[in-house]
Order: C-alpha cells, then structure tokens, then sequence
C-alpha cells in the first residue's frame, strides 16, 4: 500500500487509519503505532488555549460532534461522560476523530468545496483528504480564504474581514493541505475511485508517470485540471475524488484512457492496460439502469440453467486466499467473515488456505473481517470487477504486536515473572520486566492463551484496536501457588485471571479446565497427617457457566466464553425496579470541584501548594474535592469487578452500609438482570468512563468523601521542566513525577502514588494521607 508524506519522520498507509495516526501524529505528537504507556502524555495533553487529547479538540469541535453541549457539559457519546474520561482513553478519541471526518465530509460536498478537488492551488493539490485535514486545523471558513472562494463562505462574519489561514499556533493551512493529501478515507462516502496499472502481461506497473485530466462546470467555477501522480508499488495510483459528474481521463505516455465520470454513490475500481488504455471493468453510461442485485454472496451453483446466463454473466467467480501478513504463507483451516450487502456470513479456509467459489455481484463491496471479542473485525475491502474472475484474491492479515501487563488485584505490577504464551499449538515462555510487561505478537482475530508452563490459564483473542492487555492477578490464588509450589509461580491461578483491554470491552475467554491437582510440598515431620496431605485452596468459581463457540485457528475448534450465571427467584426480586449498570451511571452523584470545600488545615496546605504551582508557570485543573459517598460506592466495586475480586451477584447494597441510612440510594443492579457477561463489560466502561486505576477507596473511607482530598491536572504533566519553590522557599527543579511530589510533602500535600512510578497510582490524586 502506498505511503504518503512522513509526519515527524513516520510515514503512515494512505488508507483511514493511516490518515487518523498521522493526523494524530503532526496534533499531540502521538505515535499510535505504539501501546497507551508511550502515548500517555499525547493522550492526557492540554495545550495553552485548552485544546485536549490526541486530536487537540476545542469546545466547537467538541460539539460539532455531539461530545459537548453548548453549555460545556459532556453528554456522554461514545463513552465521553467527562474530560477525563475523553482524555484517559484512547478508543473515545478516535471514535471522534472519525466522527469528525464524516462530518467534514459531508460538509465539504454540500458546500461546493469537492468542485476544488484535483486543482493545484499555490503548488498544492487539493484533495478530499487534505481539505477535511485542514478544516480541522482553522474550519471551512479558512480552507474558503486559501481556495479564494466566491461569495460569502471566505468572511468572517463577526469581523468582515477574511478569514484566518493560520491556528493559534501560526499553522498555516497550507501545511496540512500538502501533508495530508491523497489518503484514501474509504467509507466517509462512496465517491472514490481507484485505479490499478497494468501490461498486456497483466503485470503491475509500478512508478508509472500518469497525467490525470479532470472538468466539471459546477457552482463555484467552471474547472479543467491537470495533475501528475506515479503508480505505487502495487500499480495503484492515490485515490480519485471529485464532484459527482466530473469527467476524467488518464494520460500515459501519451495515450489517452476513455473518459471515466465521477459517480456521486459509488466506489468506482479500474484496472487500465497502458498500452491500449483499455478500462478493464466498463463503465456504464449515464442514465443506465443499476444491475438487478443478488439477495446475497453464495456458493458457485453446479450448472446455472440457460435462462439465468444473462444474469449471471453480472455475477463474478472467484477464489479468496488468506495469508501471514509477515510470511505471506497460506492459512489453512481458518475461519473468516465476508460482509456482502451488509449481511455477514462465516466461511472456512481449505487446506490450501484457499476458500474456493465465492460469487459475488459487479460493484459490489466485500469485506473481509476476522471474529474479534463482541464485533468482527475488518481487515480489507474490495470492490468485485470482472477483472476479479476465476482469480485468487489473496488477502494479509496483519500481524499486530501489543503489550501484555500482569498486575496484582492491589495494581501492584508482577515484575521479573515467567509466564507462557500459547499460540498455535505452540508454547513460548516469556518474563515479564520491572513493570509487569510482555511483548506479544498474533494474527489479528487469532486466539492466544496466557499461562504458566504447559498450563494456559485463559484464552484471549488477538485486537487490531487494542495495544494493551491488562491482566490481574488475585493476591490469594498467588499466595495459595507460592505455598503450594514454594516458588514465584502463578501456576494455581486459573479462574482468578481477568483481563481488562485499555478501555476496550470484550469477552473473557474461560480458562482450560485443569484436572490434575496440585501437590503439596513435603511438609515438616511435625505435622500432622492432616496438615500434610491439605491442599492448597483452588480458586472458586462462584457461579456455572454458560458456553458458546467462537472461532480458534485450529480447526475450527470452539473455545469457551464466560456466559450468564444462574439467576435466583431472590436475585430477580431484589433487582425489580433497579437500573442496570453502565456508563449512564457516572453522570449521577457527580464530585464537587470547589477548592473552598476542602477542610482545614489541608485546605490552607493546599493553598500554598497551588501558590508555588502558579508562580512557577504550571496550570492547575481542579477535577475533584468532595466526591459524594454514592460515587465513591460506584467506583470502588466498578474497580473491582473489572479486577475479579468482587462478583457482581454478590455485591451489597449502598444503603446495607451504616452510614448510608439517611442518604439517597444508589438503585443499580449490578448484575443486569443476572446476565453476568453483561455486567462485566459495563463494569469495564464504567471504569474507562471514570478514568480510574485498580486501587479505589471504599465508599465513606475515601479521603475525598471527607474534604481531604483533592484530584487536579497539572501541565505540563507534574510541572516537568519548570522550577517551584518548596515549603522553605527554596526552588527545586522538576525533572520527574518523583520531583514534584516530594514538593508536595514539604506542603503537607502527599499524593497517591508516593513510589512514583511512571506511569503509576492515581496521576491526579493528592490528599491528606496519600490515599
């Protein structure tokens, strides 16, 4: 796949996702090939004019999105219930970022501007891409001023004059224009086309000079373009987008391709001979009749009847070929999903890797997806031509690295450990280092284990979207193998393990039953018979499981998924007229952020401290002071469903607690109606949209139920570069996390994370106690 421009010295493929990490890449800097643990500080980033996250998202694009509402609350979309919940997590930012794309999309095809695309303005091409790039930067009204539109689009209402080609960093637009050119957004509308070069030999013309005339007599201007690209690699050229009925030929050594018109409602591919400049897939003339559409992708028939070859000759036969996106070997009995007029259907590899006889209708769309955990995951579309035709289409799939990172349920990471990952039929031993982490490589969609030598404890599957597993350990089943084992060994942890996927919700695959017992060590001769043949205590399962299939390499084998646990007549009566969980509850029983709520003589320490902070040029967000004791109930056993140590059947009421009597309630059932998968997926969105750690107090303990405590932003992030005076007057220079909160001893002033790990404990969380 072709690259286009480095942003700081990475290039990105021209396809969507290459477009949104390099967007990404030129805003925060981020560099979203890598795991949340370097891109941290991208993630959380605030700038001097308050633009947040990866995408340096204002108020007005917030809105224009639907994450904000005028008033400046957040409405919850896509799991943004707060700032810190948008900028904890990187899935709700991209989820904005694509929202942003359509939008502008749109945007730029109802206003006129798509009449611009293929025009060479101050030595720089415009495209559809580019444009939508740069109306993130300084909105239409910039691209308007650049493009020297006619009429009113290019003034600024509230000045009269033109408006700004420049951000409020002195970008100009012209910048992102030429650095995002030529991306391929695929599905922000069907508008596309897509050109391959080949010989008479079928063969790829790769770095083939093509001219590309273009005309339409539109709104803004009566336009004939000329530009020149090189084929890729693959022959391909970058992506075509104009307005809908624009005329377009191709020029190749001086030989001209027919005219090709721009649909307004389809993705139009060509595969062109360059040495006749025959367009190989025809195009139909304007005002022609769609082809009459098959229901859906089948089988090839044996013998289609006489009567149904007119019909079928719209039809095309192929075969599908998948492949290791590292080796490019075939994969044998794999199973895959094709979406074909939006209807997904579930098909298996030969032991060829091929999947033979898949019919599929001219100007179609296919995508190939692989399972994933809740929704499939796409890996390619393609547009069915004739060219397609008794040919293999062979298809990588992507082999993605991520990190796994192995903690206790106290957060507290499991350094220097061995551990064994499972992968197709094979066994790798891999120690995790100081910070709990492993590195892993799978196929996306595939299925890994996760375990101790020749024992996987569970079974998770391979996420293109996710960098970072999290994998929590529970402390008893720990101590219970190290008793068992005499060893640093987590051999006996079994059901114990959960996983929790950087504020991505998917289902935990169950562990292999393990029939074989552990023995006990040879115990001294002064014990008793009876204590010596006690076994370790095995790690309960509260509740039986439910099974369903889901797809594994080999052979199609079914895993087992955790399903619904047994509902009770008591269970369902005690949960009658309760709310389900899930992210609508983080808006309720919201924190308190006044500074003037805080106790005494924390609250003068406090004050000080922010003195110091603010002579030092660092800028100070309050999130949160006093957090009601309802909230603090939410969280803590949020915090620990995710984790496993609390069961969703068995958590207390909020008014079971004896200081709750006179309080309001919290009316949630946490179990969803006894379907337990469920609950534990909302738990894992309820943490994302709070943007806690693993370690929360219990409601009523916690430092901020009582005024104690404080959660505030410091940025740069802990003061890092800046200079700040202690207690005593004297200035200390923040080098690292460590730096500023030994500053904040001196005021009395402790925070949560006193190791200072980076990153580690609760970045935000300053108290009376540290806790």
């Amino acid at each position: 796949m072709r690259k286009n421009k480095a942003v700081y010295d990475i290039s990105y493929p021209s396809n969507r996702k290459g477009f949104i990490y390099a967007l990404a890449r030129r805003e925060s800097p981020a560099d979203l090939n890598k795991d949340d643990l370097v891109n941290r500080e991208a993630l959380h980033k605030i700038n001097k004019r308050g633009y947040i996250g990866l995408f340096q998202y204002g108020k007005e694009a917030l809105i224009d999105i639907g994450y904000n509402t005028e008033e400046g609350s957040w409405t919850g979309k896509n799991g943004a219930v707060s700032e810190e919940a948008f900028r904890s997590s990187r899935e709700i930012q991209i989820a904005a970022i694509n929202l942003t794309i359509d939008l502008w999309c749109k945007r730029l095809r109802v206003w006129g501007f798509n009449e611009y695309y293929g025009k060479i303005v101050k030595g720089i091409e415009i495209t559809e891409s580019g444009c939508i790039a740069g109306c993130h930067l300084v909105g239409s009204g910039g691209l308007a001023s650049f493009l020297d539109m006619p009429g009113n689009y290019k003034i600024n209402k509230k000045t009269g004059k033109r408006h700004s080609e420049f951000d409020g960093n002195k970008t100009h637009i012209s910048e992102y224009l030429d650095l995002f050119a030529g991306y391929d957004l695929e599905t922000c509308c069907k508008r596309k086309i897509r050109v391959k070069l080949q010989d008479a030999d079928g063969l790829v013309l790769k770095d083939k000079t093509v001219k590309i005339f273009s005309s339409y007599n539109g709104k803004h201007l009566n336009s004939k373009f000329e530009v020149t690209h090189k084929t890729d690699k693959d022959g391909e050229l970058p992506v075509i987008v104009r307005h809908p009925d624009a005329e377009i030929i191709l020029e190749i050594d001086g030989r001209k391709s027919e005219t090709i018109s721009q649909k307004a409602d389809q993705v139009q591919p060509y595969k062109i001979i360059a040495s006749d400049m025959k367009v190989s897939a025809p195009l139909a003339a304007k005002g022609t009749p769609e082809p009459k559409k098959q229901d859906e992708m089948e089988q090839q028939p044996q013998q289609p009847s006489s009567d149904a070859e007119n019909n079928a000759s719209k039809d095309v036969n192929f075969h599908l070929s998948l492949l290791e996106g590292d080796t490019k070997k075939p994969i044998s009995n794999v199973k895959f999903t094709l979406v074909y007029k939006g209807k997904p259907k579930q098909h298996i590899t030969n032991t060829q890797g091929i999947k033979e006889n898949i019919i599929a209708e001219i100007g179609q769309t296919i995508q190939i997806c692989m399972a994933g955990e809740g929704n499939l995951q796409p890996i390619k579309s393609f547009t069915v031509t004739e060219s397609l035709r008794d040919t293999v289409v062979k298809v990588s799939l992507p082999v993605h690295t991520f990190t796994i990172t192995v903690v206790d349920t106290k957060g507290k990471a499991v350094s220097n450990t061995e551990f064994s990952i499972f992968y197709r039929q094979r066994e790798k031993s891999k120690k995790t280092d100081h910070e709990g982490r492993l590195k892993v490589k799978a196929l996306v969609g595939f299925v890994y284990g996760f375990g101790n030598k020749g024992k996987p404890l569970l079974h998770l599957r391979c996420l293109q979207s996710v960098s970072i597993r999290q994998i929590t350990v529970n402390q008893k089943a720990i101590q219970n193998a190290q008793g068992a084992l005499g060893t640093n060994s987590i051999t006996a942890v079994a059901e114990m393990v959960t996983q929790a996927a950087s504020s991505v919700v998917g289902q935990v695959l169950k562990p292999k039953n393990n029939t074989a017992q552990n023995k006990p060590h040879k115990q001294p001769s002064k014990q008793t018979d009876k204590q010596a043949s006690k076994q370790p205590e095995k790690p309960r399962q509260s509740e039986p499981i439910k099974q369903m299939n889901t797809h594994t390499e080999k052979n199609g084998k079914p895993l087992t998924v955790v399903g619904n646990e047994k509902k009770s007549e008591a269970d369902k009566k005690q949960r009658e007229g309760q709310l389900p969980s899930g992210v609508e509850w983080v808006k309720k029983f919201p924190d308190n952020a006044r500074f003037e709520d805080l106790r005494e003589p924390f609250k003068s320490n406090v004050k000080l401290f922010l003195a110091a902070l603010k002579e030092a040029g660092i800028s100070v967000r309050i999130n949160s002071v006093i957090r009601p004791p309802q909230r603090s109930y939410l969280m803590y056993y949020t915090a620990r469903i995710v984790s496993g140590e609390s069961n969703p059947m068995r958590i207390p009421r909020f008014k079971d607690y004896k200081q709750a009597a006179n309080a309001e309630d919290v009316n949630i059932d946490w179990t969803c109606g006894g379907n337990i998968r469920l609950a534990r997926a909302n738990a894992q969105k309820m943490k994302a949209a709070y943007g806690i750690g693993d370690t929360v107090a219990e409601p009523f303990s916690s430092n901020h139920n009582k005024g104690l405590a404080i959660d505030m932003t410091l940025s740069p992030w802990f003061g890092i570069g800046k200079t700040v005076k202690n207690a005593s007057g004297q200035p200390v220079v923040i080098k690292s996390k460590r730096d500023m909160i030994e500053v904040g001893k001196t005021y009395k002033v402790f925070h949560f994370d006193t190791k200072a790990r980076k990153p580690g404990g609760d970045d935000p969380h300053w108290s009376v106690t540290g806790r």
